[in-house]
């Protein structure tokens, strides 16, 4: 979530200028430090009711404000508005007038701009098609008409056009175009990149684990049955193997939320784990104190920017799923029967961190932010995870259409593909084009 906006600098008049709040993200850290004057911190919520209805509501249920009487229906509330929260700033809190929601006028000359640049990328073979016509199968990705109407401004990407772009960025084509214009990007060797099915397979572990606490029975009932019947691909190393790739990126949706998680370390654990096995009297009962020197972080890129505290369950979840897979892997490996249930990631050496990164200036664009992130990663690796502040272009922070630009730059993916142009040309124009979009 973006930070509260902070008074300005006072001009020569000796007035501060005015802070404009952008969206909705900046009015909630404002509303809720200011919740003690709770009609006040609902204006605040109240002027982008209009834009972004939902998330508003959801914004007033978690600041306990919507007992807070007002009917957002009546013709007039929108024309009023304005002129209440002026004269409420102006009367009870002197002190803030440098807050000031933008103009709505403003506002809607903005979205008509966008709207102009998305339309003019806008798909015309769709015209007549069913929805459920299938357009092409790139990447080994299904794409149908209808999953293209996710990449329109104020919509969510479906899995569908999440996928199809995680494969294009795992393809040797953008990955070698990636490297001429990114010379120290990542290759296909240093990253593995699961696709969105893959935090539904966990996900489902949560709350049985909740459930269990810390009974180490019903716990390894729920662990073993995630090792056998959900990702019994992972530790059996068939399709990848996830013990030789430095990095480990994890879409993950949950809560009408896109989020990124990365695990970085995960090799130098088994490579740990492996060698203390094949040394000769090694006791297999002690391999969890021996990993407690070896820790594993795991990073989250979220575009809310959300507290460590509201990722605990995610962490939890993936913390179970790694320690589950190293067990599985081990057990094949090195023929052991150690439970799922062995604390081989612990509070000890499995480590949180919540980064800063790109922010989401609406309530939707949190799946353009994932693959902008995805693509970040690849193109500076750890460094970018390190300090992702510095390494973000200040030209995309200080873009407040950059995300839904991305969405231009995706969909016309798409279009160039569907005219039959190859791919390798396709990504090459995309890469030039995203570098054009942050130098403006």
């Amino acid at each position: 979530m973006n930070p509260a906006p902070q008074p300005t600098e006072s001009n020569q008049e000796g007035e501060s200028e005015p802070v404009f709040l952008e969206s909705m993200y900046e009015a909630v850290p404002v509303a809720s430090a200011l919740s003690s004057n709770r009609y006040f911190a609902k204006l605040i919520l109240a002027s982008f009711w209009g834009e972004q209805e939902e998330f508003t509501k959801q914004a007033l249920a978690s600041l306990s404000l919507i007992d807070v009487p007002y009917d957002p229906d009546r013709p007039e509330f929108s024309d009023k508005i304005f002129e209440n929260y002026e004269r409420i700033l102006d009367t009870t809190f002197p002190k803030l007038h440098f807050l000031r929601p933008k103009p709505k006028e403003l506002r809607m000359v903005e979205s008509s701009k966008l709207n102009s640049l998305y339309f003019e990328e806008r798909f015309k073979y769709k015209l007549g098609k069913s929805d459920r016509v299938v357009l092409s199968d790139w990447f080994r990705c299904t794409l149908h008409a209808g999953d293209l109407d996710k990449l329109e401004p104020m919509k969510w990407i479906n899995d569908a056009i999440a996928n199809f772009f995680i494969e294009l960025f795992k393809s040797k084509e953008y990955l070698a175009g990636c490297k001429l214009a990114h010379p120290f990007s990542m290759t296909s060797e240093q990253f593995l990149l699961f696709n969105t099915y893959f935090s539904s397979y966990i996900e489902c572990i949560e709350k049985p684990i909740l459930e269990a606490g810390s009974q180490a029975e019903q716990l390894e009932q729920v662990l073993s049955d995630l090792a056998t019947n959900k990702i019994s691909w992972l530790v059996s190393r068939k399709r990848a193997d996830i013990t030789q790739f430095s990095l480990i990126l994890i879409p993950y949706f949950r809560k009408f939320h896109w989020n990124l998680y990365v695990v970085q370390g995960f090799d130098e654990l088994w490579t740990s784990a492996s060698s203390f096995l094949s040394t000769p009297g090694a006791e297999a009962g002690m391999l969890g104190s021996h990993l407690s020197q070896t820790a594993i972080t795991c990073y989250s890129l979220d575009s809310l920017y959300s507290s460590t505290s509201e990722h605990r369950v995610n962490f939890l979840t993936l913390r179970y799923a790694l320690q589950t897979t190293l067990v599985g892997i081990l057990n094949n490996t090195f023929s052991l029967k150690l439970p799922y249930s062995t604390p081989l990631l612990s509070d000890l050496n499995f480590r949180t961190v919540v980064l800063r990164s790109i922010s989401q200036r609406n309530a939707v664009d949190c799946g353009p932010a994932l693959l902008e992130n995805i693509e970040q990663i690849i193109q500076k690796g750890m460094k970018f995870l390190l300090n992702p502040e510095i390494e973000l272009n200040e030209s995309i922070k200080q873009n407040t259409f950059y995300l839904q630009q991305k969405r231009v730059l995706l969909i016309s993916i798409i279009l160039e593909l569907e005219k039959g142009k190859s791919v390798q040309n396709v990504i090459e124009d995309y890469i030039q084009r995203t570098l054009s979009t942050i130098a403006k």
